[in-house]
Order: structure tokens, then sequence, then C-alpha cells
């Protein structure tokens, strides 16, 4: 039950940072759009390693 519920909290945590740098990347993108291209990717990027 244990080692259950580990792999099914690792596998959790693995899809929403996922799914976060997902989101976070589309966000970055659609904001360089906006903004002309700014570097912001990078920035944004560390956050997340």
């Amino acid at each position: 039950m244990a080692a259950n519920q580990f792999v099914l909290t690792n596998f959790t945590s693995r899809v929403s940072y996922l799914y976060i740098s997902l989101l976070g990347g589309r966000l970055t993108f659609f904001h360089q759009k906006k903004e002309g291209l700014k570097p912001l990717y990078k920035d944004s990027s560390s956050h997340f390693v």
C-alpha cells in the first residue's frame, strides 16, 4: 500500500511539474509575442529548475 501511494505521488508530482512547465512556456511565449520578443523565457525557465 505504501509503495503504491509513493508511486502515485511521484507520478502526480511529475505530471504537475510537466503541466506547470508547459503552461509557463506557453505563457512566456505569448508574453514574448506581446512584448516584442523580449528574452523572458530564460528568466522563467530558471525558476522551474
